[in-house]
This record gives structure tokens, sequence and C-alpha cells, in this order.
């Protein structure tokens, strides 16, 4: 649903302009954009994930970053965009986690990408997924521990320490 009530429909996409509700249907989008199934749409979130890195296969890593700016909130889009050009292997991941927060989290999330730098000058600059939720902030955190029990902690590994989740409180 979209914030004003009305459902979102394939319609809503134009291969012309850029998706108006892309985080919406998703889903529908990335299986009318790119794959040739000619059955009913189904649910992104259903998909495998090695379908999902199938149908972002053939797509610029610019393109890419675009998609994720309808997913995310990029608290400033020029230097978010610049980290995840010269650290492309965060891309797939940001997909991922997307879809994952979706499973766990309730619907009336927020999600945020925000570039910090490190404590210290050994540091390098990390890009902190943020989610940000109106439920009960012990409620929050057990969803943030389901999160990495069932999926973070398999591939943090991907991220090579430029990337990192948490809640934004």
């Amino acid at each position: 649903m979209f914030m004003n009530g009305t459902k979102p429909s394939i319609s809503d996409w134009s291969f012309d302009d850029t998706p108006k509700y892309f985080p919406q249907v998703i889903g529908q989008q990335i299986q009318r954009i790119f794959s040739d199934f000619s059955s009913s749409l189904t649910s992104t979130l259903l998909w495998e994930e090695d379908q999902r890195e199938n149908a972002l296969s053939d797509v610029s890593s610019e393109m890419k970053i675009s998609y994720l700016e309808k997913l995310y909130v990029f608290t400033d889009n020029r230097l978010v965009e610049k980290f995840l050009t010269d650290n492309p292997f965060l891309i797939k991941v940001l997909f991922e986690a997307f879809f994952q927060i979706q499973e766990i989290f309730p619907q009336d999330v927020q999600l945020k990408l925000d570039l910090q730098n490190g404590d210290d000058v050994a540091e390098s600059e990390k890009l902190y997924l943020l989610i940000s939720t109106n439920i009960d902030i012990d409620d929050a955190y057990d969803l943030l521990d389901t999160l990495d029990g069932l999926w973070w902690i398999q591939n943090a590994s991907k991220v090579k320490e430029k990337m990192n989740i948490d809640l934004e409180i």
C-alpha cells in the first residue's frame, strides 16, 4: 500500500521514466523488466537469492544505485553514491538486505544509508544501513538480532568491513 492508502499496480511503472513507487512494487517491476515470466507476477520476497541476483545481473552499477535510492534514504546522496561506486560489492548486499529486512521487520520501517567516518585515522569510512521503526525499542532490537542470526552474520564478510546494519534510535 502507498502512504495515501492506494494499492500499487504495475501501471505505475514506465520504461521511460524512473519508477515513482519503486519500494512498493519492486518485485513486480524487477520481474517485468528483467525476466520473461509470462505467468502471474510473483512476490520478489519469495524469490530465491539467485533469482534476484540474476534479475539484476545485466544492469549497470549506476542504474542499480538509482534503484537503491528508491529503496533507501541516502543521508548524503553524493557521498553515498560515490562510496557505492567505489565499493560495488556492497550493491548486491544492499538489495538482499532490503528483502531480508522486509521479511523480518513490520511494514512501517524506513531504511537509510549513512556514510560515517571511523573514530580514528586508521579506520576508513563505513556505510551504515539504519533501520528506523516505530515499534518498541526492545522489540526492534529483537528483530535486529533475528536479522543478524538469519542473514547478516552469514553475509557480513561480503562487505569487507565497509558496511554495518543498526537501528536508528
